[in-house]
């Protein structure tokens, strides 16, 4: 099956990455970028061939996207942006992507200032920590 979302067709890296937030959350602290992709190799296949993808600490924007957007998803039934927990390491923030994909969800309406958008990560950030904290 070759389809055009990495985060399906490499579930073990999924869950390797939805571990990482989870414990982080339990840890009662988010995770930079660097934090979340280190030590997992994605397989994922080209046309016929699955090939390994060892990011390191540089994942390609596209892959970050879409695992963090399927973490999200499978998520929104505790009413979480489980991705609040994901910061880039220089600004302890999220990235612009954060935000594009709560717009894009419904979660946040277009066109907040920034201080507005802040709020909206801080209070999702919190309600992923409570949750993750509870499991």
């Amino acid at each position: 099956m070759n389809t055009s979302d990495p985060a399906d067709e490499d579930p073990v890296a999924l869950v390797m990455l939805s571990r990482k937030i989870a414990q982080a959350g339990r840890q009662r602290r988010t995770l930079s970028y660097k934090e979340l992709f280190d030590q997992v190799l994605f397989e994922i296949p080209s046309g016929s061939t699955p090939r390994t993808i060892n990011v390191r600490s540089q994942a390609p924007a596209k892959l970050i996207r879409a695992f963090l957007r399927r973490i999200v998803l499978d998520n929104l039934k505790h009413g979480i942006m489980a991705s609040a927990l994901v910061t880039k390491g220089h600004t302890q923030e999220p990235g612009r992507g954060f935000y594009r994909l709560a717009e894009e969800l419904g979660l946040l309406p277009p066109g907040l200032d920034a201080s507005e958008q802040r709020e909206f990560w801080k209070d999702q950030r919190d309600a992923a920590i409570n949750h993750y904290r509870k499991s």
